[in-house]
């Protein structure tokens, strides 16, 4: 899986989320890399939201 540090931002691939960035040393910022169609499908998700709020 992809996988991304959110402190220094280094982008790397494991089998597992690792406890500390392999980079940085930072300890539990490691998180799994969304994919495009994950954010796209986030992206619509909110829009839908805010459309219905505005509806009401």
């Amino acid at each position: 899986m992809k996988l991304v540090c959110n402190k220094c931002g280094y982008r790397f691939e494991s089998e597992r989320i690792p406890e500390v960035c392999p980079y940085c040393g930072e300890r539990g910022a490691i998180t799994r890399e969304k994919s495009a169609q994950e954010i796209i499908d986030e992206v619509a998700v909110d829009t839908d939201k805010q459309g219905n709020k505005q509806g009401e």
